[in-house]
């Protein structure tokens, strides 16, 4: 590498020179200019992902050639030809398609064979193939990260004409990132760092005080302050997680991309400033995977249709080697092991899996170390809210989860902090409702509805009363969103708009809904207790706390404790079910049916009711019994839950259920509440209904009420998820302990 000569470019414009940036390690270029103390002064590519230093090193792994044994590092040694399968593999990928159109995200593959294996500034296949891609991708859009990449790569190898054309095209398009650029909004911020990436590949391409390169200097100051301080900020209060599961993946993508890139660029690793926070980003996966064939296990909520089971799942081009990044770059164990189980799935010949491939070579660690599963604890407190409890580790193990307080980042999360769901061969306890707000509209020949008129679903999906939680009902509360009535009674403190004040702790700030207050977890139980006062309106409830106690990985004991400021203010605790439910075995009692006009949908009502209620999902069977307060009401409102089918479009024949003006499956307030309705939705021709899509559509909920009017309320509710062919559970005995001093504790 060290004898390879410059080649100087002849001048392109008096404005827009394009000056050629390679040069031997060490040696300066001609005509060098001034570049941002930020990033890296060496002009030596390549300089986009990937360092020159890293060359040597992936060679060696690649089988291509030896590392100079002074060039080893004992902290992370190189073995000769350890990837030499991988990169056979990916380089007969890349000779099968040269000559073909390559999709989006197709570029690092041929611009790699040609690092690994091309002489420094001579032509190639792999740069021919670059340089019809380079032209015929323009205009670069959304995702263009690979096309700078190989520019980047093979800068010296191609054709000036169109390597011209390329940077002249990125230089005009690009934009800084500012403070306000969020990495939750995945198609406004993953644009912007392909951007950043643009101004590291073209950073001395431009003539000193041209347009271009002050635009580049000015983007490559932005993205300075803003891996300097946004980012970590944002990464640190989520808590290395998106808020909701639609935003996960990319999220992940996206963080990972920008790291790698100002890692690479930057003259101190970047690493180490997300490191900490980002080596737990895969444990959400881990501990709600339930490895059950057959079933989507992922955990679903908030808005959106799509939902990852492990890390990678996102659309962008390099997403699948996202574990592997994480491995390397945090030390992570559970991303370790989501690396090994990446192997099987990108045994396909995607270009996702190509890619995937590229950063296994790039970032794999053999010898380190990897989750074992059998070791792990049953419960996991992330820390941005959730709880996560098991029953074991095995195929189709319970798995609960529990919003112990997460804060409000966007407007449309969902008003159901102290929420919990829970999943055993199906879904058991559901999060209600699915996203329909931009395919089931008059564009898409879909329609929306609250009772007899036009309305949003959202009304309902984000609402309270959608969710496993308590909803607190005072009657002189008359909530307005943006204007009109919400139809939902007894939500949550709404709260609007997105949350990017970075310089104050959404933890300390009105967006957040709760704070957990004990978490233990051990062989016999797992525990979690939340105080969720904060989610309601301060002038209603002055004390609400949730515990959840899981004994022996069978019996979940969730208690609630509310105390209102006046008696009369209603509290209804809410389980949503999968299916119709049967009470102590048998069918809905028609004589307890309230409302309704046939016994397949309506609400009935119990009094009293001291025996089981279940209903099933998938193989899983949920059993259900109040223990506390000894005079309460049940009432159970649902159905029919009629199965619907897309009639057109991509999605034609999936199934869904839509509800109706006169059904019961999306009922808006609780049966005590008068004038209730139902929220409905119609399919025409939806385009984009992600795997997650349907995990909503249940039959109805249970409801239990405490009959008496009091400030302060204890309910507690007994739930056993288990396998549909297991036999009931045994009837329990309530004791009431009063304490020595003969106090009233229960």
């Amino acid at each position: 590498m060290s004898t390879i000569p410059v080649i100087l470019l002849a001048m392109l414009a008096a404005d827009s020179v394009v000056q050629n940036s390679y040069a031997p390690r060490g040696q300066r270029p001609q005509n060098e200019t001034t570049r941002p103390t930020s990033a890296s002064a060496d002009p030596v590519r390549p300089r986009v992902l990937l360092r020159p230093s890293d060359l040597p090193r992936l060679k060696a792994r690649c089988g291509v050639e030896r590392l100079d044994p002074a060039e080893q590092d004992p902290a992370d040694p190189v073995t000769f030809a350890s990837h030499a399968a991988e990169f056979h593999r990916l380089l007969r990928w890349v000779d099968a398609h040269v000559d073909l159109a390559m999709e989006d995200g197709a570029l690092y593959l041929p611009a790699f064979a040609h690092l690994m294996t091309g002489a420094p500034g001579r032509p190639d296949k792999y740069t021919r193939c670059i340089e019809r891609e380079l032209t015929r991708r323009q205009p670069y859009v959304v995702d263009s990260d690979d096309v700078i990449a190989a520019l980047d790569w093979c800068w010296d190898a191609l054709e000036p004409q169109a390597r011209r054309q390329a940077a002249n095209e990125l230089a005009r398009a690009m934009e800084p990132l500012t403070a306000n650029d969020s990495p939750l909004e995945h198609y406004l911020f993953h644009p912007r760092l392909c951007h950043v990436a643009a101004a590291l590949a073209l950073r001395d391409a431009f003539s000193e005080g041209s347009v271009e390169r002050r635009r580049i200097d000015q983007t490559l100051r932005a993205a300075a302050a803003y891996f300097e301080a946004t980012l970590p900020q944002y990464v640190a209060q989520l808590h290395g997680r998106a808020p909701a599961t639609t935003l996960r993946p990319d999220f992940e993508a996206d963080v990972v991309f920008a790291a790698e890139l100002w890692h690479a660029a930057a003259s101190e690793p970047y690493w180490p400033r997300l490191a900490p926070v980002m080596r737990d980003a895969a444990d959400v996966y881990f501990w709600t995977d339930t490895t059950y064939p057959g079933h989507f296990g992922a955990l679903v909520h908030d808005f959106g249709t799509r939902a990852a089971t492990m890390p990678g799942e996102a659309d962008s081009a390099l997403a699948r080697g996202v574990a592997d990044v994480l491995a390397r770059r945090t030390g992570s164990p559970i991303a370790a092991w989501y690396a090994q189980l990446s192997r099987a799935i990108t045994a396909d010949d995607s270009v996702a899996a190509m890619n995937g491939l590229l950063l296994r070579i790039i970032h794999d660690v053999p010898d380190q170390p990897v989750a074992d599963r059998t070791e792990a604890p049953l419960a996991r407190q992330l820390g941005d809210g959730w709880v996560l409890m098991r029953s074991d580790w095995r195929p189709g193990a319970t798995v609960i989860a529990f919003d112990a307080g997460q804060p409000m980042w966007l407007a449309r999360q969902h008003y159901d902090a102290g929420q919990f769901q829970i999943l055993r061969k199906g879904r058991l306890a559901l999060d209600s409702g699915d996203d329909v707000r931009l395919e089931a509209v008059p564009a898409r020949r879909g329609a929306q509805g609250i009772g007899r008129k036009t309305g949003e679903f959202d009304l309902y999906a984000q609402a309270t009363v959608a969710h496993n939680c308590m909803v607190i009902c005072d009657p002189r509360d008359r909530l307005r969103w943006r204007g009109q009535d919400w139809p939902a009674v007894g939500n949550q403190r709404l709260i609007d708009g997105d949350w990017k004040q970075l310089s104050e702790p959404i933890e300390s700030s009105q967006r957040q809904t709760g704070r957990l207050l004990a978490f233990e977890t051990n062989a016999h139980y797992s525990y979690a207790a939340a105080d969720l006062a904060k989610a309601y309106a301060v002038r209603t409830v002055l004390l609400y706390d949730r515990h959840l106690l899981f004994v022996g990985g069978r019996y979940l004991f969730v208690v609630d404790r509310v105390v209102t400021e006046k008696p009369d203010v209603g509290r209804t605790w809410m389980l949503h079910l999968p299916s119709r439910p049967r009470v102590d075995g048998a069918d809905l009692d028609p004589e307890m049916r309230r409302l309704g006009v046939a016994n397949d949908a309506g609400a009935w009502v119990y009094p009293q009711f001291k025996g089981w209620l279940s209903a099933d999902g998938g193989q899983g069977r949920l059993f259900v019994r109040t223990l506390l307060p000894d005079a309460r009401r049940w009432a159970i409102i649902g159905g029919p839950q009629k199965v619907e089918q897309v009639s057109a479009g991509p999605h034609r024949g999936r199934s869904y259920v839509g509800g109706g003006h006169d059904t019961f499956e999306y009922w808006l307030t609780p049966f005590s509440v008068s004038g209730g309705m139902n929220a409905w939705y119609r399919l025409g021709q939806p385009v984009d209904l992600g795997p997650a899509f349907g995990v909503g559509a249940g039959w109805g909920r249970l409801e239990v009420e405490p009959v008496e009017a009091a400030a302060e309320s204890v309910i507690v509710n007994l739930l056993v998820p288990q396998d549909r062919d297991e036999p009931p559970p045994p009837e329990p005995e309530i004791r009431f302990d009063r304490g020595a001093g003969g106090g009233g504790e229960a």
